[in-house]
């Protein structure tokens, strides 16, 4: 994750009763403009991962900060979709097909991805579903990106990756 300016946080992942008591989290203080990777395993159990709250880890208020990245990875794992993605994907392509077709234009969704930290498996299964429930609506699509952190080709060996192009342009 990254922050805008220090901020004193502790990541957890919380449980799925909320009358059960959470976990505490792991104190995490980040450096402004700084990445910091954090193991989803010292937050709470990231097999059950459906929310993922960002706490104070202080006892007062802290000022507003941003959090202008938080990337979720597993190495060496699939990654299940969290929570319900797979309904929240196919309820906003209906939302979008249902506007185009009462307005009576054509609907492009541009900038779907799975971005390079996530393993292989998960990225081509994220992109070839939002491919498929995008076509099923009858609209077209573009990818984000051709070579670089989403990329479908990987520019620094002048080849294709396989497994993102059979799930954009199946055979």
């Amino acid at each position: 994750m990254q922050t805008d300016r220090a901020v004193k946080t502790a990541p957890v992942v919380p449980r799925e009763k909320p009358a059960v008591r959470q976990p505490a989290g792991v104190a995490v203080e980040t450096v402004a403009n700084t990445p910091l990777e954090v193991s989803l395993s010292t937050c709470g159990n990231p097999a059950t991962l459906r929310d993922l709250m960002i706490q104070s880890n202080v006892g007062e208020a802290q000022p507003a900060f941003t959090l202008s990245t938080l990337e979720l990875t597993k190495p060496g794992a699939t990654l299940n979709l969290i929570g319900n993605a797979r309904a929240s994907v196919a309820e906003y392509l209906d939302f979008a097909a249902a506007w185009g077709k009462a307005n009576n234009r054509p609907i492009f969704m541009g900038e779907f991805g799975a971005y390079g930290k996530a393993d292989m498996d998960s990225r081509a299964r994220w992109t070839q579903f939002v491919r498929e429930e995008t076509e099923k609506r009858q609209m077209t699509w573009g990818y984000w990106e051709f070579g670089a952190g989403f990329g479908v080709y990987d520019r620094s060996a002048s080849v294709w990756i396989t497994p993102l192009l059979n799930a954009l342009l199946p055979k």
